[in-house]
């Protein structure tokens, strides 16, 4: 089955700036490959790409062409396996449910080729939607229905803010298998970032992660859980309790900075946790040396390449540690502590690690008779940090 997603291409006298979006939304969002400068044929191109899966598209803007307005109407119409890309708007997209197995990619919360996100108020998780993947989304809260089950879901490259309260307020419910990676997570009003009825074989993962206010930043954490190469960020709060209320759980690889005035202890509200080859640092303040675990840098300045603290994440920060940080090749696997090491690219904007992203856009014509040719001239960075 041709791809549907490169059918809206090929239609006769696109708006140039509207052929431009499209064609960098896709090939941001959907191809895996390195390039400096490629030259497409498209009829070539229409010839040499399928999938298996239906692709749909998603745009609330007026006047712009895609196969549905709303998230849920793509929802309904889509089967078990199909992806929706959820282009980027300044209008948001409201509330959704994810009520069937599929890939929900955004373009990114800062995309590189547009001044906008794509932006979801509410998106619950539903029967039927163990196994998705949400992908490039901003996302005011993550909820889910109760009683449900939702195994396997992956939460990638999205951010997740909600300065009134958690991002996450799952329901009573089954919920083994999630992987957050690659996220940027924010609470604010004193409350930190809930996974509460989170179960089994929860993994967070090369996130960003900071809690405004809070004297913890994840709370209700499950047994078993790993926190490997994040960067975990107490923001405003006079006491600093720990790093996670909860139990038994991995901490590892990670940068832990806080300006509290007080510390507790990292392992104060997680009881029978083990603390590896973390670097922790509080200007205000020390830290205590973890109980359990080793491999630790203890009250050290983790020299970020650029970064304040602010209430709000930033992209104006660089979260690389500079040459003469401790954390450079400190971590359990080798590679740097924090959230540019391990097994995933973290991305500043939120693109998909695995995709190059366009950087420069150009035509041969503006306009093409239907089933005709148009050469596209694009430069794009490669996949990577």
């Amino acid at each position: 089955m041709k791809l549907r997603a490169l059918m809206i291409f090929t239609r006769s006298r696109l708006n140039p700036d509207e052929l431009s979006r499209k064609v960098s939304w896709y090939f941001r969002s959907h191809c895996n490959f390195n390039m400096n400068k490629i030259h497409i044929t498209w009829m070539a191109l229409m010839l040499s790409i399928s999938a298996s899966a239906t692709i749909r598209t998603v745009n609330n803007i007026n006047g712009l062409e895609a196969d549905h307005t709303t998230i849920s109407d793509a929802i309904g119409a889509s089967l078990d396996g199909d992806t929706i890309y959820v282009q980027p708007s300044p209008n948001d997209y409201g509330s959704a449910t994810l009520n069937k197995r599929l890939v929900l990619m955004g373009a990114g919360h800062n995309p590189t080729f547009s001044p906008y996100e794509s932006w979801i108020t509410t998106l619950t998780i539903g029967t039927g939607s163990g196994n998705s993947v949400v992908k490039g989304l901003s996302i005011r809260k993550i909820n889910s229905n109760p009683s449900i089950t939702a195994n396997n879901v992956l939460v990638s490259g999205c951010k997740l803010s909600n300065p009134g309260e958690s991002p996450l307020d799952l329901g009573n419910s089954i919920h083994n298998g999630w992987i957050f990676e690659g996220c940027v997570m924010q609470s604010g009003s004193n409350i930190p970032i809930s996974f509460g009825n989170l179960d089994a074989n929860l993994i967070i993962r090369n996130c960003f992660a900071m809690s405004i206010g809070a004297p913890y930043i994840f709370y209700q954490v499950p047994s078993g859980t790993l926190i490997d190469h994040n960067i975990l960020i107490g923001e405003g709060a006079s006491i600093f309790y720990g790093i996670t209320a909860g139990q038994n759980v991995l901490h590892s690889n990670n940068i832990v900075t806080t300006t509290a005035t007080t510390n507790y202890g990292v392992d104060y509200s997680c009881s029978a946790c083990t603390f590896n080859n973390n670097l922790l640092w509080n200007a205000n303040s020390s830290f205590n040396t973890p109980p359990s675990g080793s491999g630790n840098v203890v009250n050290v300045n983790p020299a970020f390449t650029v970064f304040s603290f602010t209430v709000d994440y930033s992209y104006n920060w660089d979260l690389h540690v500079s040459d003469n940080s401790p954390a450079q090749n400190a971590a359990t696997d080798g590679t740097d502590i924090g959230i540019y090491g391990g097994i995933f690219n973290f991305n500043h904007f939120g693109i998909d690690g695995g995709s190059p992203h366009i950087v420069d856009f150009s035509l041969g014509s503006s306009t093409a008779p239907q089933g005709g040719t148009i050469t596209i001239h694009l430069n794009a960075n490669g996949s990577g940090q």
